[in-house]
């Protein structure tokens, strides 16, 4: 049975998944459906965009295309995106076998991918899927989108994206004040990097979004944004969320020597009317920063984390180990950073205020700061996996939130690990995380849940509901493969009003649950409501 998308989906795998651990959300993205179109020329693929009437899936054959001979280079676009439900992708499945050249990051086409449509302000662009491919070497963005057309439901999945001449992943909105929101964004299971850093200049990112909604960025490789050195300054974060965000998730990314890691927000934006990134996750991702001397005699990354102007965002369970001249490990920028959650996060430099922010402001619980190379089974090697020894095992704390680790695994001891190596964890194999935090959106109407008590539990758990009419209710206990453990009532007629039900963490034939995150589903007709709540054993029980 599969619960609120939080099942596995079966398929075969592509000849060559992205590089990356997390492979739990990184299967092969099945076929969207609809007309099906397979080109092996930059004119014919164009042609199958503009010409597309309704769901179609562009299959390109294997190849290296040159965008400098694209219908649209004149204008400074290798391909537009100009119609909604289009999928690209290679024919194989394999990102090297279809590779999209711009010709260069200083005298290239300025935007290979362009998903934008100049002929209408409509609803035009959405369900737009990019995958299996390589972009690179544009002098100004390797995928470019434009918010102002309405675009939502975009996915970029498994695509090598290789060499810009400014931000790899750019989506901008025509107003950072009053923009158009760029909706159910997602970039997922890719490898986003430079081949040694930005030639020539400075001003990149590898993802940069601006007034996101609801964007997602998972499990992804991002390699060498940096700035460079004849410059004498740093580049911009390897994940740039800003200008009025809100609800973006990060998790489980491998960020290797960039200057930058994850920021939210943007220094320069406190005192405006808005914030740059309201209720975001940053979780499970692992920092490794550069040390080595540029020619200006700077040594090292500059921060892992920061927030500016972003409030309600929780910070958690992130690996973060950069040796080198700053001591930010999680910065916290001016006095809109409110109301955030810091915990479970492992730096080997500290967390630092500046420019206004206050401590007591936010919410910091069992963060581990100047954690050495003793922590790590080989953190010079670039191996950030906790060692046995390290004082982070067991230290952490169950979170709203809480999910798979780097290597897809969640908490089966009952001790939460700080950082974002659950070490004694258990193989995850549902669907990407985010669905966890929206489970309290599962709601139908007539069905009022109030949250579970207390959460976490242990041995113990009330569930409370109200009905605003009369019906037959089935109360069930799922895990987070979607499986079902224990049936508390079914088809049982109740009242209107509020009712209580005790679940004791055991399943149908009495066996004790195992510490993590479950479940609960209250079904009245063809209605549901979903919430979820955390067992917790400990001691012998936890065994």
């Amino acid at each position: 049975m599969c619960l609120l998308a939080l099942c596995s989906i079966p398929g075969a795998s592509p000849a060559r998944a992205s590089e990356h651990a997390a492979s739990c959300a990184c299967g092969y993205l099945h076929p969207s459906g609809g007309t099906v179109i397979t080109v092996n020329n930059l004119a014919a693929l164009q042609n199958a965009i503009n010409s597309a009437a309704g769901k179609t899936t562009i299959l390109v054959a294997s190849g290296s295309y040159d965008m400098r001979t694209s219908p649209y280079a004149g204008y400074g676009i290798g391909i537009q995106v100009s119609r909604r439900d289009i999928t690209i992708r290679s024919a194989s499945g394999n990102p090297d076998d279809v590779i999209f050249d711009a010709g260069g990051m200083t005298d290239g086409v300025a935007k290979a991918f362009m998903i934008s449509d100049y002929t209408t302000l409509l609803d035009s662009l959405r369900n737009i899927t990019l995958a299996d491919i390589t972009i690179r070497n544009a002098s100004n963005h390797l995928i470019s989108v434009q918010g102002e057309f309405h675009s939502r439901n975009l996915m970029i999945h498994n695509v090598h994206l290789v060499n810009a001449g400014q931000q790899l992943i750019k989506v901008n909105p025509a107003s950072s004040s009053n923009p158009t929101p760029v909706t159910n964004g997602t970039v997922a299971c890719s490898r986003i990097e430079y081949e040694t850093f930005l030639v020539g200049g400075w001003y990149t990112q590898g993802v940069d979004i601006h007034a996101g909604d609801h964007w997602t960025i998972r499990d992804n490789v991002i390699r060498n944004i940096r700035a460079d050195p004849a410059t004498g300054t740093m580049g911009g974060p390897a994940i740039l969320v800003w200008s009025n965000s809100a609800g973006t998730i990060v998790e489980r990314n491998t960020i290797i020597d960039c200057d930058r890691g994850i920021t939210f927000g943007d220094w320069s934006h406190n005192g405006m009317p808005y914030l740059d990134e309201t209720g975001g996750i940053i979780r499970d991702n692992v920092i490794r920063g550069y040390m080595e001397a540029n020619p200006e005699g700077t040594l090292g990354s500059y921060e892992s984390i920061s927030l500016s102007n972003a409030a309600e965002v929780t910070v958690g369970n992130n690996t973060m180990y950069a040796p080198g001249f700053t001591n930010r490990g999680i910065d916290l920028v001016g006095p809109a950073v409110r109301m955030n959650t810091f915990v479970n996060n492992i730096t080997d430099k500290e967390i630092t205020m500046r420019a206004g922010a206050v401590g007591a402001e936010n919410t910091f619980t069992s963060n581990m700061e100047h954690a050495g190379a003793s922590n790590y089974l080989d953190a010079p090697g670039g191996d950030l996996h906790l060692a046995a020894g390290s004082q982070a095992v067991d230290a952490g704390s169950f979170f709203d939130g809480i999910c798979a680790d780097m290597d897809c695994e969640v908490v089966a001891d009952g001790e939460p690990d700080i950082g974002a190596d659950e070490v004694d964890g258990t193989a995850y194999t549902g669907e990407p995380c985010d669905a966890l935090t929206a489970v309290h959106e599962y709601a139908a109407p007539g069905i009022v849940l109030a949250a579970s008590r207390p959460n976490p539990f242990g041995p113990d758990a009330t569930i409370e509901f109200m009905l605003d009419s009369p019906g037959e209710i089935t109360v069930e206990i799922h895990d987070l493969q979607g499986r079902r453990v224990r049936t508390l009532v079914a088809r049982e007629p109740m009242s209107s009003g509020s009712h209580r039900l005790t679940w004791d963490g055991k399943d149908e034939s009495g066996r004790a649950g195992a510490s993590g995150l479950y479940v609960y589903v209250v079904r009245k007709g063809a209605g549901a409501a979903a919430g979820k709540m955390i067992l917790l054993r400990r001691g012998k029980d936890a065994r």
